[in-house]
């Protein structure tokens, strides 16, 4: 009776955990109006504001951040942003700028006041930017091309990837050696950069995960926003794990508005808010999943507590699993089916206790709110 004792007291810590999640969620601005696109720099944060311009937030310093001024404004609606060498490239929303064009700025902010040029111009919408040693990549038209910004011609060069997409890319992000691309009414892709047989057409790495926006990478994850589902009518965010993508989505964040860019700043996950106009952010260190040997696999099972099911990364799909209740019941019983995910929803809210092949017992929750949302 002593070890379930033990792991009832863990339970009960780890479920108040949870609860905190929310709490959790600091706000560090709002005073930017409509932030879209974020960019960490050493100690900066930048952001910059669809109908307000481009800010500077010094994440040294406790939330709030208080907001330094670049450049840009109502005339100006700034999408995303990329750095280089004490510049910003930044695209400009054709449906905001005065002069309906759609085109990059350049601007130096190694001085006392920011310096802007018109870097390309006549583009059409553009969206996602990512930079890649002086490649930079911009989606606009329903394509992505790239540029080298060391050519004094400033000319859009070369046609990465076209006719593929559903509509203008809203994000790209680099992440070893690929370029990631977020389709918002479709897909999240990826292209090799190592490619030279262009255009490309990109490698489908999540097919229709629901309206993604901004994209992020850490460790072997990759993050996602998604925009608001039919359910719950808010939007998340969502991490999935890039050697196991059959294991599926684990949710962080529930309970968001219009979540856009979303940016890593070592555990800190920021997240710009376009309306309500907020930038926050989260240590997901604090966002628990446990982690197991079964027959010398290492294997991870999130998120802990569930709501609906619990999905298993690194298993075989032939494992074998059983649950018991807190008083040594087993109460059920299965094999991991091929999408590796364990169905929790006809539990009663409580604690459990989770075992792999007859191996070492882990320690699950269930509870009646989806993560984030408290």
């Amino acid at each position: 009776m002593k070890i379930y004792k033990t792991f009832l007291l863990f339970l009960l810590t780890l479920f108040f955990q949870h609860h905190l999640i929310a709490q959790q969620l600091e706000e560090v601005n709002s005073n930017i109006e409509q932030p879209y696109g974020l960019l960490v720099n050493g100690d900066d944060l930048f952001v910059g504001g669809h109908v307000s311009g481009i800010f500077r937030l010094s994440i040294t310093q406790q939330p709030p951040f208080e907001d330094e001024y670049i450049t840009g404004g109502p005339a100006f609606g700034f999408r995303e942003i990329v750095y280089l060498d004490e510049t910003l490239y930044a695209n400009v929303d054709v449906s905001i700028n005065d002069d309906r064009e759609g085109k990059i700025f350049k601007i130096d902010i190694s001085g006392e006041s920011a310096v802007v040029t018109d870097f390309i111009t006549g583009l059409d919408d553009p969206r996602g930017l990512a930079l890649n040693g002086n490649d930079l990549y911009i989606a606009h038209d329903g394509k992505i091309e790239k540029t080298d910004i060391t050519d004094s011609t400033h000319r859009l060069t070369t046609v990465v990837a076209e006719g593929f997409f559903s509509s203008t890319p809203s994000f790209l992000e680099i992440h070893n050696g690929f370029l990631y691309i977020s389709d918002k009414d479709a897909n999240v892709s990826k292209v090799d950069l190592a490619t030279t047989n262009l255009p490309a057409t990109p490698t489908v790495v999540l097919e229709n995960p629901g309206a993604p926006y901004g994209l992020a990478f850490k460790d072997n994850h990759i993050f996602v926003v998604l925009s608001a589902d039919e359910e719950s009518g808010t939007s998340r965010i969502v991490r999935y794990n890039l050697t196991d993508l059959s294991a599926g989505a684990t949710e962080l964040v529930g309970g968001l508005t219009t979540p856009r860019g979303i940016t890593f700043d070592g555990d800190y996950l920021y997240i710009a808010e376009e309306s309500p106009s907020k930038v926050s952010r989260i240590n997901i260190s604090t966002l628990s999943s446990a982690s197991f040997e079964v027959n010398n696999r290492n294997i991870e099972a999130h998120p802990i507590p569930a709501k609906k099911q619990i999905t298993i990364s690194g298993a075989d799909q032939e494992t074998d699993y059983e649950i018991y209740d807190l008083k040594g019941q087993k109460i059920d019983a299965g094999t991991l089916s091929d999408n590796k995910k364990i169905d929790v929803q006809k539990l009663t809210t409580g604690s459990y206790i989770l075992k792999f092949d007859k191996k070492k017992p882990i320690q699950i929750l269930k509870k009646t709110k989806p993560l984030g949302q408290f």
